[in-house]
Formats: C-alpha cells, sequence, structure tokens
C-alpha cells in the first residue's frame, strides 16, 4: 500500500496514460512499418516476376526471330544399312521429308537397304508464322509395296536452325514411329538420334536460308549461267569469225586431187556387188572418177581432177566435200559416205 498526495496520484496517473499512449503509438508504428516491409518485399517479388517475364520474352522473340520465312533445301540424300522384316528381305525404300503442312519425296529405289539417290533435291518453304512453332524437319524412311499399303521403316527429325545460312551433313539413326526421341549433337559436326542402329539411317545435307538470301544467291546462280552462256556464244562467235577470217584470206587457185582410192567399201545390196565412184565437189565444181566394177578396195590409178578454188564464188567456205557412191545399172545411184577437208 501507498499513500500518495493528491497532486502526487494526478501526476503518476498522468505519466501511465503517456506510457500507455507511447506504447499503443510504438506498436502502431511498428505494425505500418511491417505492412511497408512486406508491401516493398511483395513489390520487389512482382518486380523480379515481371523481369524474369519480361527477360523470357525477349530471349523468345530473340530465338523466335531467327525462324525467319525461307527455305530449306536438302540433297545428297541416301539410307544406309536399313534392317527391315526378315533376313535376306529386300525393300523398296523411298525417304519423305516433312515440314508443317508440306510433304516431299524422293524416287524409289528398288530391292536395296543401301541406297544415294543421287541428283535429287528436295526444297522446302519454311514459314514461321504457319508452323504452329514446329521448327523440325521430319524425316521418314518407307517401304514401297505395289500390291498393298506402304510400310515405314523409321523416322528421325532435325531442328532447322542448326544449319541456317550453313550446308550441314547430317546423320539420323532411324526410330520407331512411337519411340522417336530427341536428336542430340555428337562431338562431330554430324547429328544424330538415338544412337541405336537396329532399323537404319538416313544421311543427307541441309541448308535453311531465309528469302531474301535464297532469292539473291539463285540470281547470282541465274546470272552466272547466263554469263557462261553469253561467254560461250561470244567465244563462239569469235570462234567463226576467225574461221571465217582465215577462209576470207586463201588465195585463189587451183586445188589438185591425186592418188584417189576406196578401201573396205560395204556390199549391201541384194546382188552382193559393188561398183564405186569417187565425186570430188568444191563450191558448184564437181567432178567424177571412173566406176570401179564390183570392187571394194581399189586405186584410180593415173586419175587426177583439177578443181579452181575462187573464195569469193566459195562465199567463205573452204573445204571440199568427197562423196563415195554407187553405180546402179538399173535405178539410181546411191551414195555410201562422204566426207569433207579443208583445202
Amino acid at each position: 500500500m501507498i499513500y500518495l498526495s493528491e497532486q502526487e496520484y494526478i501526476k503518476r496517473k498522468e505519466e501511465e496514460q503517456n506510457r500507455k499512449k507511447r506504447e499503443e503509438e510504438e506498436k502502431q508504428r511498428k505494425q505500418e512499418e511491417l505492412i511497408k516491409k512486406k508491401e516493398a518485399d511483395l513489390k520487389k517479388k512482382q518486380e523480379l516476376e515481371q523481369k524474369r517475364l519480361e527477360e523470357e520474352q525477349q530471349k523468345q522473340a530473340a530465338e523466335d526471330a531467327k525462324y525467319v520465312k525461307g527455305i530449306v533445301n536438302i540433297s545428297s540424300i541416301a539410307v544406309r544399312d536399313l534392317i527391315y522384316s526378315e533376313p535376306g528381305y529386300k525393300a523398296d525404300p523411298f525417304v519423305v521429308f516433312k515440314s508443317a503442312d508440306q510433304k516431299k519425296q524422293t524416287t524409289i529405289a528398288k530391292e536395296t537397304m543401301n541406297y544415294e539417290y543421287k541428283d535429287e533435291y528436295i526444297d522446302l518453304i519454311y514459314d514461321p508464322t504457319k508452323t504452329k512453332e514446329k521448327r523440325e524437319v521430319e524425316i521418314e524412311v518407307w517401304d514401297c509395296d505395289i500390291s498393298g499399303s506402304n510400310n515405314l521403316i523409321g523416322t528421325a527429325s532435325v531442328d532447322i536452325i542448326t544449319s541456317f545460312n550453313k550446308l550441314k551433313k547430317f546423320e539420323l539413326f532411324l526410330q520407331p514411329k512411337k519411340s522417336k526421341k530427341d536428336q542430340r549433337k555428337s562431338s562431330k559436326t554430324i547429328l544424330t538420334v538415338n544412337q541405336d542402329p537396329q532399323i537404319g539411317k538416313v544421311t543427307f545435307k541441309m541448308i535453311y536460308q531465309d528469302d531474301a538470301t535464297w532469292v539473291k544467291q539463285f540470281k547470282e546462280a541465274q546470272q552466272k549461267k547466263k554469263d557462261e552462256l553469253i561467254n560461250m556464244k561470244k567465244q563462239r562467235i569469235e570462234f567463226f569469225r576467225k574461221k571465217s577470217a582465215e577462209k576470207r584470206n586463201y588465195p585463189k587457185g587451183v586445188v589438185k586431187f591425186s592418188k584417189i582410192a576406196i578401201r573396205n567399201i560395204k556390199k549391201f545390196d541384194i546382188t552382193k556387188r559393188t561398183d564405186p565412184y569417187v565425186v570430188l565437189k568444191m563450191g558448184n565444181l564437181k567432178k567424177q572418177t571412173s566406176i570401179a566394177r564390183n570392187k571394194t578396195d581399189y586405186d584410180y590409178q593415173k586419175e587426177e581432177y583439177d578443181l579452181v578454188y575462187d573464195p569469193n564464188k566459195m562465199q567463205g567456205e573452204s573445204e571440199a566435200e568427197i562423196q563415195v557412191w554407187k553405180y546402179d545399172r538399173f535405178g539410181k545411184n546411191d551414195m555410201i559416205g562422204a566426207a569433207r577437208i579443208d583445202v
């Protein structure tokens, strides 16, 4: 028990009230600080989540930007070590390449488990707006069956981005349709799918190019071919121009033919008889030997012939034509053969 004066009592009462008030204010301040801290933590968490989402979106946008509309060109296609059906069976394999709603195939090989589809090319148009995020080329190897439905040997797939603007070789192990696994890179430049050689494999080269690059290279290739043709044409024109100039430079003169002979002339009618003679022609001029009666080999002894060569009348021609004819007593003579020689 304590006995206080009225003044002291009032003083203590006021101090107690002030203490409680301060405690209440401190409690309220701490609660407000706790709320602010929670709000700050929540805001920071939201900001971090927003930043993470933005980074993922940027990363996805950067990844999507790699996949542009373009052309996927496939070449050097081959199948290797196919194992299908019973031992000793020979398949008629063909390869199908698919991208989105496109599907193209090779020719059909006959009775073989190893085959190169030489000079065969597959072009697939890749449009990211139509592929629904499908960024792979799917490969299927089939066995053709003309008497029924074709039989699937195995499948594989490859992401097109791995060959963007660079020609790359792929060697893919075939997998059953239901157990196809994701591909992974080997230590070399060749990509493989599930190192399981139980079915066989498909090999090919592939390059994925954007429209602008493909069109540019296509135009360059076309221009190169055009330039080569123009160059060949120019060379041909130049060759004949020089040839014509050489012919025009030939002086007027006489071409003498002597020691004329025929050898191994074929007997080709039912009589088995050949009566050959030789015709010498140059421009509008023509001379003829005597007729060798029933001969396949003959020397036209002491027969010599002169033909006047006039470059103005020959109109640039500088060749003499030698013809061998078969004489026919009862009908039309037949030409056996001819040759030309520059004078």
